[in-house]
């Protein structure tokens, strides 16, 4: 037991490590510094709002739409973000890897302690607003919203950690989920508003996109209303877990044939 605790510290530490340089290194080569994390999600935002009139002429006001686009594109771009940098971490990382100086699950950890880190502000700028505009009304709903924002960037990070060895080798992968970038924004429902009435048969299609219904239940928390999954959350969650845990051990299996096919 002892040595399995140490394991996870060692881990833990070598992944602290790894996120802080990340960190220093694109914040030192950002002029924007930490304002950088907020810009993308703001400036989008302000598009989709003088759009409102053609993109959702009916519907949520103009402080629901905005937050509900702010709190979407903020967690997408972390979504997939964190997926690309699964995927591309082998080759980014490969001499430490190569000299079994570090661990699968380190790398896997480094990558999401990034995206959570840039979440933080976008967090908290959403629940101040929310707070202000009066439409948070509890400690519980801030807590669900935060978990389920963390559990949107996981998803992606650990999607990205298992499809790792095949982006490794074969590129292509990487441009195919690209050009899907636009359907997983509209089947998410990153700046659409879902109407509250939708069909169960389209839910369910719906629900096959990650994203749909862990967004939808962290961003409903902050506009008071009832999310449009019951159960499609909670199935992804317990799928992403199982999936990290599982891709855990494969990866340590798994390494040694790509570096040898990398070359490392």
């Amino acid at each position: 037991m002892r040595q399995v605790f140490s394991k996870m510290r060692q881990i833990y530490a070598v992944s602290w490590m790894l996120t802080k340089r990340t960190l220093v290194i694109e914040v030192r080569t950002s002029r924007l510094g930490w304002l950088w994390p907020l810009m993308y999600p703001v400036a989008y935002t302000v598009l989709f709002l003088t759009l409102k009139p053609v993109m959702q002429p009916t519907g949520s006001s103009g402080f629901d739409y905005a937050l509900h686009v702010f709190v979407g594109l903020s967690l997408w771009q972390l979504w997939f973000e964190g997926l690309q940098t699964q995927m591309r971490a082998v080759k980014a990382q490969r001499s430490l890897l190569s000299r079994a100086d570090l661990d699968p699950g380190a790398l896997f950890l480094s990558g999401f302690f990034v995206q959570a880190v840039y979440l933080l502000p976008r967090l908290g700028l959403a629940l101040v607003l929310a707070a202000t505009f009066g439409s948070l009304n509890s400690i519980w709903s801030a807590f669900i919203f935060v978990s389920m924002s963390l559990a949107v960037v996981l998803n992606g990070s650990v999607i990205g950690f298992v499809l790792q060895p095949f982006s490794t080798l074969v590129p292509d992968i990487g441009r195919l989920i690209q050009s899907l970038s636009l359907a997983l924004m509209l089947t998410g429902g990153i700046f659409v508003v879902f109407p509250q009435d939708m069909n169960e048969n389209t839910l369910t299609l719906l629900a096959l996109n990650p994203l749909g219904p862990l967004v939808d239940t962290a961003r409903s928390q902050l506009l008071v209303q009832a999310p449009h999954f019951e159960w499609a959350p909670w199935v992804w969650s317990g799928i992403t877990v199982m999936s990290l845990a599982v891709q855990i051990r494969l990866s340590r299996k798994v390494l040694p044939v790509l570096l040898e096919r990398l070359g490392g």
